[in-house]
């Protein structure tokens, strides 16, 4: 519930409701069809600090990456269905 993707100078920051058991971890993936890139974090990042910079080089080639998070419990019994959060350009326009 919330979330968010913020592009900054230095990458793309997902934000989301802190709500949440201590043993959640979030999968958060980006990804650009048309440049075939994406980027991923699968489980570096507990639900409960609610947001996670995705640090990305510094490009002139403007990314148009589609934001998709999601949740998988630490002993990875239980996971979410993914959350479409938008699509934001990299870098900021």
């Amino acid at each position: 519930e919330d979330a968010e993707a913020i592009v900054i100078e230095s990458g793309i920051t997902i934000k989301w409701d802190k709500k949440a058991a201590k043993n959640e971890q979030m999968i958060i993936a980006l990804i650009d069809p048309q440049q075939e890139v994406w980027a991923e974090s699968v489980a570096e990042v507990n639900r409960h600090t609610g947001e996670y910079t995705l640090t990305l080089s510094d490009t002139e080639t403007a990314f148009n990456f589609h934001v998709y998070i999601g949740t998988i419990s630490r002993d990875r019994k239980n996971a979410s269905n993914s959350l479409y959060l938008g699509k934001v350009q990299y870098p900021a326009p």
